[in-house]
């Protein structure tokens, strides 16, 4: 044997891992970062409409008589509450229309809209 068939696995192999390791990159790059639109409820009532995609350094929001909200950058998340059972805040970030923020004790609600697909559903 001359390693030739050796050395042209190899190169296939090398090869895949190449293309494999670009679609990884295009996907990280282009797939955005989520929601376009943050709106902000109290009550029912809208007290606060954020554009995500324009949001240049995170920031937080107070909502309410013990709500805070971190804003960033594609996403939001609740940073506080004041509510007994924190479920809100151990929710952690929110990027996606189908995963809303909801404190029940503080009625506050945060719905996402817009932004490029994404899943249809959130468990």
């Amino acid at each position: 044997m001359d390693g030739k068939p050796e050395l042209s696995l190899r190169l296939l192999l090398g090869g895949i891992l190449l293309l494999a390791a670009a679609a990884l990159c295009c996907l990280l790059l282009f797939s955005g970062r989520g929601a376009a639109t943050a709106e902000v409820y109290l009550d029912g009532k809208l007290v606060q409409r954020i554009d995500l995609g324009s949001v240049t350094s995170p920031y937080s929001l107070d909502v309410g008589d013990g709500n805070t909200l971190e804003v960033d950058r594609g996403r939001v998340r609740m940073l506080r509450a004041n509510c007994p059972d924190q479920i809100c805040v151990h929710q952690s970030w929110s990027s996606a229309a189908a995963k809303p923020i909801v404190c029940l004790p503080n009625r506050v609600t945060v719905i996402l809209t817009g932004g490029r697909g994404g899943p249809d559903g959130v468990l």
